[in-house]
């Protein structure tokens, strides 16, 4: 009986001891010594001698001391404060939560990232917390903590100057720096929030705490649990009005004077000396600050603008006075565009600030270049005719490769070709163009439609349905019915893909790839439906003999003698290969101007092979077949 009594007994004093051990939080920002402070700075100095020791202040300490401990040593103040996180490692700690992000996070075992993608903040940081305190640890050191491993301190981080700052915080205030980090959109890779806590916190640790309207920045009050009062600004990506080296997130002590400042790194150094008589070589600042305010936008500094001293008033002086304006203008804006000859974008690391770095170089330039073109267009205008000729701008067209079969018009053996080829019946007259239109086996709603339009340009064209029968077959019977012309469309996915142009009794048979297809539906802007009138044909650019034959192939489609009352035309235009098909009305508005208005359907046709004779799949002889990789490979080489 004294036994089961001195046990219970026991039992009651370890419950009691475990619930007063939980009333003290353990979640605190701590010293070298482990001691519990309410916040701290520490600076670690770049690679050389001291490449890991770094300058440490808290409210104790009146400024800067050096401290004893190594950057990465277990017992210096990071290892202190992080001992809450390396014991949940151990073994699951009930009541803790935290949050690691940091736009350059460690590898992690699953995916490895060198950096997190451009929607996320330029941030990194700690978050630790349990029911009454927690601690908000923002730093600049990439690839820091290291992914649920002890040896927090990653090597990545030795070369260059790091800065950290840690702030004790009550549990409550946590809900508005989980607002803060949504602003900051930062990249978390690993947490483990319980569902007790914040609901804000754990929305930020699944990245979905992200603001969805304006204002697009945030600026926020923070009491530590110390009481010393600290103002967070940040900002959402969608933030462009403001200066761009404007950090993501920003945090100034409301006793001391700290501005929010843009800085850029100078080349020279300068010495300063502390309170405790050590001298340090720090690298020189220019600081410009720049005011803030909640309710108003960043405010431009309008004494930038060029003024006009030049008189304004009066005869030449307005003119002078202008010219004088846009000369300080381009001369800024050479200024802006001018980068050093040794700069280069990609040298940029962070992925945000590379990609708007060329954003606003590219859009300068574009501003260079319009007023380049104004001033030589005055300079034209003054000239008058004794301007120089305008210079042509090289392209692919006019550095083509020149082609031995080019075409010329007054060739006699080309004449004599063209009077005793197969489209000679037609250009003489002797024939009228019929066309079959029919498609692949079971064809589907949009190929079928593709048809019917197509039975709309081209006059007397008829579609029929294919029923499996093989072109052989088809052939005989078109002939029968004195068809001139078979044309098959192809698909496939239920997309036309191909078209077969079969000219008969005596062929050539061409076949066509097919892309870009676009229904009248699908276009915007376009007119009514085109009239029964035959409409006009326009060829271009068909130069050499192959493109010539082609040419010729298209023109026997359409009827010869165009109905101009109906004002429709349609366009075979070749470009580098490609044949461009539009069909449009034309209205004449006065005696300079014409309208047009596209009724459709447009697509792309590109040749693949030319075979003479009518369809042989199997014995039939071919003028001509593309070969793309012997064909294609110089871009200015083109074979129609």
């Amino acid at each position: 009986m004294t036994m089961a009594r001195y046990r219970t007994l026991m039992e009651l004093l370890f419950s009691v001891a475990i619930l007063f051990q939980g009333c003290e939080s353990d979640v605190k920002c701590r010293d070298d010594n482990g001691k519990e402070v309410d916040w701290y700075i520490v600076y670690k100095y770049p690679s050389g001698e001291d490449g890991l020791s770094y300058l440490y202040m808290d409210e104790n300490t009146n400024g800067w001391k050096v401290s004893k401990e190594a950057i990465n040593s277990k017992s210096g103040t990071l290892a202190n404060t992080l001992k809450p996180l390396f014991d949940f490692y151990d073994r699951k700690t009930e009541g803790f939560g935290f949050m690691l992000y940091n736009d350059q996070p460690p590898k992690l075992p699953k995916r490895q990232l060198s950096a997190a993608p451009a929607s996320f903040g330029h941030s990194k940081g700690v978050i630790m917390l349990d029911k009454r305190t927690g601690v908000w640890l923002s730093h600049s050191t990439p690839k820091f903590p290291e992914y649920r491993n002890k040896d927090f301190w990653p090597n990545s981080g030795n070369i260059n100057a790091q800065t950290f700052m840690c702030v004790t915080y009550s549990y409550k205030t946590f809900k508005d720096i989980a607002l803060q980090l949504g602003y900051i959109h930062g990249y978390s890779y690993d947490y483990d929030i319980p569902k007790t806590f914040h609901q804000e916190l754990q929305s930020v640790a699944y990245r979905k705490g992200y603001p969805k309207r304006k204002p697009w920045y945030s600026v926020k009050t923070l009491t530590s649990m110390g009481g010393q009062t600290f103002s967070s600004y940040a900002k959402y990506g969608r933030f462009n009005d403001g200066v761009p080296t404007f950090s993501s997130s920003t945090t100034t002590i409301g006793s001391l004077p700290v501005p929010i400042v843009s800085t850029r790194t100078g080349s020279s150094l300068h010495t300063r000396e502390n309170n405790f008589g050590k001298t340090y070589s720090l690298p020189k600042m220019d600081i410009t600050e720049v005011s803030v305010s909640q309710d108003s936008k960043w405010k431009r500094n309008k004494s930038n603008k060029p003024k006009n001293k030049s008189g304004s008033r009066g005869g030449n002086g307005g003119a002078d006075g202008a010219e004088a304006k846009e000369e300080v203008k381009m001369e800024k804006s050479e200024a802006e565009a001018a980068f050093p000859p040794t700069f280069n974008v990609s040298e940029i690391k962070n992925k945000q600030r590379r990609h708007s770095m060329f954003v606003k170089y590219k859009q300068e330039k574009s501003k260079l270049k319009i007023q380049l073109k104004k001033k030589k267009k005055k300079e034209r205008k003054a000239l008058g005719d004794k301007a120089p000729p305008k210079e042509v701008p090289k392209t692919i067209e006019n550095q083509r490769v020149y082609d031995e079969t080019t075409v010329d018009p007054e060739d006699e053996e080309i004449a004599f070709d063209e009077g005793t080829d197969e489209f000679s019946a037609y250009f003489n007259g002797l024939t009228n163009p019929k066309v079959l239109i029919t498609t692949s086996d079971r064809p589907r709603g949009r190929t079928v439609k593709f048809c019917e339009q197509l039975a709309t340009v081209i006059p007397d064209a008829h579609v029929y349905y294919r029923r499996g029968l093989a072109l052989k077959r088809i052939i005989p019977q078109c002939l029968a019915r004195n068809f001139t012309y078979l044309m098959v469309i192809n698909e496939d996915r239920k997309m036309p893909n191909g078209l077969v142009l079969c000219h008969l009794p005596d062929g050539p048979t061409a076949h066509f790839k097919i892309s870009n297809v676009r229904l009248r539906k699908e276009m915007k802007r376009r007119g009514k439906d085109p009239t029964e009138h035959f409409p006009e044909v326009i060829l271009n650019n068909f130069t050499t003999r192959l493109g010539h034959s082609i040419g010729r192939q298209f023109a026997a489609l359409f009827p010869q003698d165009p109905q101009f009352v109906g004002r429709q035309v349609a366009t075979f235009h070749n470009q580098r290969d490609f044949v461009f098909f539009r069909f449009h009305r034309y209205i004449f508005k006065n005696e300079k101007k014409v309208g047009i208005q596209e009724l459709g359907p447009r697509f792309t046709l590109k040749l693949r092979s030319l075979q003479k004779g009518t369809f042989d799949s199997k014995f039939g002889e071919y003028e001509w077949v593309l070969k793309r990789h012997e064909m294609d490979a110089c871009r200015r080489k083109f074979q129609l």
